[in-house]
């Protein structure tokens, strides 16, 4: 048996696009503990490398497909480790077909994504989009005019009601902030939480969404996609929602009938809608959806910031030694 100075470091292919790299520090960490080669020398010489890599690190953004005919030749390849909470991206099916395992990162993007609701539903409460254009005006013209400011008040999120659908590690930390601005929580969710969860944000539980969705005046969507979630958000919810209520995406564009969307924004039947991701990503340019001024939406950068991708190589790292164990 080979000691520990001579045994050869475990192959890891980083798929991650290099955009990524830098708030992950991925190639000095990476490099200290396993041969990482990287996709695009990969792909360049696939008959060299195939046999070798025992793990893959991948993203919902550029992750290469990965087909029978590629997972025949890495017959080594034991763990695929998405840096992100959800597998939708993956072909869990196929993967488990050939004996890989998936590691993801829940709950590491909890607090980023939890904070980027409040950013997207404070502003779009408050009119920010407009007030900021606003008080560029005004400073152009050197005056200030009340009658304008009053044109664009908003409203209050102290003491109105949050519905939250999907109460995983997002939601949970969605609904925990809403005590802070003494919100009423509603949820509806797959698995419903422990009374003694339920009472530490509380939160309500809904047996349906139909029971929700009317007496809420915000609703934020934290679940993932699946066949039975797509589109979960259409014409007959959206009817079925205050005309002040305000939709927040932070999930999945796929989770919303975008078509169905831009008719109730249109019509009055919802207020306002805050997208950090959208269906198709991007919108193409004269979407009406990026026209609106009750709309604001962000390139599904919830879950990006700096202290999370710390947080997120840590993960990585954990899971790719769970993948890979040491003999």
């Amino acid at each position: 048996m080979a000691s520990n100075s001579e045994r050869k470091p475990a192959w890891v292919l980083v798929t991650i696009p290099k955009a990524y790299h830098p708030s992950l520090k991925l190639t000095e960490a990476m490099h200290e503990m396993y041969q990482v080669i990287h996709w695009e020398e990969f792909s360049s010489a696939v008959d060299q490398y195939a046999a070798k890599v025992d793990a893959m690190l991948v993203t919902p953004s550029g992750t290469p497909k990965l087909s029978p005919g590629l997972l025949d030749r890495m017959v080594n390849l034991k763990a695929v480790v998405t840096a992100s909470s959800g597998t939708d991206h993956l072909d869990l099916a196929l993967l488990r077909k050939y004996n890989i395992k998936v590691y993801n990162a829940g709950g590491v993007n909890s607090d980023a994504c939890a904070d980027m609701v409040f950013n997207l539903l404070l502003s779009i409460a408050r009119r920010n989009t407009e007030v900021i254009q606003l008080a560029h005006r005004f400073a152009a013209q050197s005056k200030v005019v009340v009658e304008q400011i009053m044109q664009v008040l908003g409203h209050e999120v102290t003491s109105s009601t949050l519905g939250i659908v999907g109460m995983g590690s997002i939601g949970y930390e969605v609904a925990r902030r809403a005590v802070g601005f003494k919100m009423k929580t509603l949820y509806y969710s797959r698995s419903r939480r422990t009374a003694a969860e339920e009472d530490e944000v509380k939160a309500t539980y809904c047996s349906s969404m139909d029971d929700l969705l009317p007496h809420v005046d915000f609703l934020v969507l934290s679940l993932p996609l699946t066949e039975e979630t797509r589109h979960i958000m259409g014409k007959h919810q959206f009817n079925k929602m205050k005309s002040n209520a305000i939709l927040i995406n932070v999930a999945r564009g796929e989770l919303v009938d975008h078509d169905d969307l831009t008719d109730a924004l249109r019509s009055g039947t919802i207020a306002g809608a805050g997208l950090d991701l959208t269906e198709p990503y991007p919108l193409p340019s004269g979407h009406p959806l990026l026209k609106m001024p009750n709309v604001i939406i962000t390139p599904h950068c919830s879950a990006l910031t700096v202290d999370m991708g710390k947080k997120m190589m840590q993960r990585m790292m954990d899971n790719l030694s769970e993948a890979i164990p040491k003999d």
